[in-house]
């Protein structure tokens, strides 16, 4: 079982995915978890061009990440997918949709992420683009950008009415949210086997 944990800068989903991944082996899941931009060269690529040590068209930007995000789920998730497990990826798709969306290149993002496998469960910790910039510490090109991260946040509003999507609310209490995640996620997993 693929889970995503989605949302903008900020947002608490390092902390959560974390957070799940060690309760699942706690309860006896194999677990992984995954994070995007990968390690991979594509993610360092973007890590490069995201701390200004390289530059890059919107539009090639947005290849290597769905280059990259195809890669890691071909060479990341899927191997283990097949052994049993449970991954939880730190961003996914529905990152790389509301990112791009909110650069101006809805149609171009839209068809180049057609091709990205879903994942079962995609979790959204909605936070305002305000609290979320508070939150960090180092900051790359757009999380400096609060205006930019607006947009990125009303594309991630837009998409959770149209997929199946839950939503937390990200300014919760890291305890709350948490045993909010494992509620959800314990729902979803009694239709899979340990």
């Amino acid at each position: 079982m693929l889970i995503a944990i989605e949302g903008i800068d900020g947002s608490g989903k390092t902390t959560q995915a974390k957070m799940l991944v060690k309760w699942l082996k706690r309860a006896g899941y194999k677990a992984k978890l995954t994070h995007e931009p990968t390690k991979m060269c594509t993610g360092k690529t973007i890590y490069k061009v995201l701390h200004g040590k390289l530059k890059m068209s919107k539009t090639q930007l947005d290849i290597v990440y769905t280059t990259d995000r195809l890669m890691h789920y071909f060479y990341e998730i899927a191997p283990y997918l097949k052994k049993g497990y449970v991954i939880v990826s730190d961003r996914y798709k529905y990152s790389g949709i509301a990112y791009g969306c909110a650069k101006g290149n809805r149609k171009f993002i839209n068809e180049l992420e057609k091709n990205v496998p879903e994942p079962d469960l995609i979790i959204y910790l909605r936070i305002d683009p305000r609290s979320s910039t508070s939150r960090l510490k180092k900051k790359d090109a757009y999380e400096k950008d609060i205006k930019f991260l607006t947009k990125v946040s009303k594309e991630f509003d837009r998409l959770r009415r149209r997929k199946n999507m839950i939503t937390i609310d990200g300014k919760k209490p890291i305890d709350e949210i948490h045993r909010e995640i494992i509620s959800i996620v314990t729902k979803k997993l009694s239709k899979h086997v340990k």
